[in-house]
């Protein structure tokens, strides 16, 4: 097109700044399966008949028992084949949909940005960069050959677009995660990745605690940090969610965070047996993950149990349902919301 989306976005942000969602599908049903609605081959039958056929596959199914906790998780520290963990790139607009799709021509300059849900998606307060990219498509920004600029904003977790980007399924013209934790692992996977802002927002990530969670670790604990919160959830006595760190910014600085305490401060000890062996107690008491903060937020709206949970600060001084009855208590890396040209 003979201008470089990295230039282009540079452009965005001075104009962009006038201004300061969770539905993935796992699978797709096939259309011949009961439960797309196709019941014709089976006919009518008697429910005694349905019991039958029901016994009768059931018998032919082997299957075995394991009884796990609710928590539990493997953490792969293996190197994993990120391309067939994701959906193929022909559904991608089905499982990550663009939350901004201008009308384009062949002589606009189009520039796609994978961005963050808390940020991206179609209403408040998880809409401020998709106002933000309709704005700026809005004012009909032009390059210097005189092409408009047209930016398209995706709906993606930064786990997931990084798992895009470093495995070069699918690659964008730009990426904005929560955090610089995907841009640096984006790097490490060979992506040359070019800053165009390392700060739009600022932002933090903590654990949520109830008042009366938080009283009880101050007493039983002196003081309530990290490491009173994950010693207090290994010995069983809160419950505590956080989110999929393969997916949430939040997620994963929470698990590198609570892996460096338990590792004393030490890098090189990090994943050695005895730091693995404490999270995975850690983790066996942990009995809610959610996938992303987003869903998080929604299961604690629902009035869930939880005594802790992990959230960006952003969102929580935005939920009204937490601003009594609840403390918030930093943890890792800052949540700054770069965005980086691809």
């Amino acid at each position: 097109m003979g201008t470089k989306p990295g230039a282009i976005l540079a452009v965005i942000i001075p104009f962009a700044f006038i201004f300061i969602i969770f539905i993935i599908a796992v699978g797709e049903c096939d259309s011949d399966t009961p439960n797309s609605g196709n019941y014709t081959q089976y006919g009518t039958i008697s429910p005694d008949e349905a019991v039958r056929r029901l016994a009768d596959m059931s018998a032919r199914v082997d299957a075995k028992d394991r009884f796990v906790s609710s928590g539990e998780m493997v953490v792969a520290t293996g190197k994993a084949d990120l391309a067939n963990t994701l959906p193929p790139v022909d559904k991608i607009n089905t499982h990550f949909p663009l939350t901004v799709e201008p009308l384009v021509t062949s002589q606009d300059v189009v520039i796609e940005i994978f961005c963050s849900t808390e940020k991206s998606g179609t209403k408040e307060p998880d809409d401020w960069f998709t106002k933000i990219a309709k704005e700026f498509n809005d004012r009909g920004v032009t390059t210097s050959g005189g092409k408009r600029v047209q930016i398209k904003l995706r709906y993606i977790a930064s786990g997931t677009a990084y798992m895009y980007i470093a495995s070069k399924k699918y690659i964008p013209d730009a990426f904005s995660p929560s955090n610089h934790i995907w841009i640096k692992m984006t790097e490490a996977s060979g992506i040359v990745m070019t800053p165009v802002m390392e700060r739009m927002v600022g932002n933090i990530a903590g654990i949520v605690m109830k008042d009366d969670t938080y009283n009880k670790l101050k007493t039983n604990f002196g003081e309530v940090n990290l490491k009173a919160v994950i010693d207090a959830v290994a010995q069983g006595d809160i419950a505590m969610g956080y989110t999929d760190p393969y997916a949430s910014s939040t997620g994963l600085n929470f698990l590198i965070t609570v892996l460096q305490t338990y590792a004393g401060g030490s890098e090189a000890k990090m994943l050695s047996p005895e730091v693995m062996s404490a999270f995975e107690a850690f983790q066996k008491n942990v009995p809610y993950v959610a996938f992303t903060t987003i869903q998080m937020r929604e299961s604690v709206q629902k009035g869930g149990l939880l005594d802790a949970f992990v959230l960006e600060y952003q969102t929580f001084i935005r939920e009204p349902n937490l601003q009594t009855g609840y403390k918030f208590i930093p943890f890792g890396l800052r949540h700054d919301n770069p965005l980086y040209g691809v």
